[in-house]
């Protein structure tokens, strides 16, 4: 996962999905799990997101 670049987040997603995509990972949650990982706890959008219900977490994540 590369390092979150929050001045350009949809190049970031972008990225990601790629990995993704290449690694046939295709769970929300996995696809969550992995991000806030690499997001970390510096960004107070993914406190809340993390008490979302879990169906779509990663596309709520990508699109905040």
């Amino acid at each position: 996962m590369p390092k979150f670049t929050p001045a350009d987040s949809e190049l970031w997603f972008s990225i990601v999905d790629s990995g993704f995509q290449a690694a046939e990972i295709i769970v929300d949650v996995i696809k969550f799990e992995y991000a806030l990982i690499t997001l970390g706890s510096g960004y107070t959008i993914v406190r809340d997101i993390i008490y979302l219900p879990i169906e779509r977490i990663y596309k709520i994540l990508k699109w905040c």
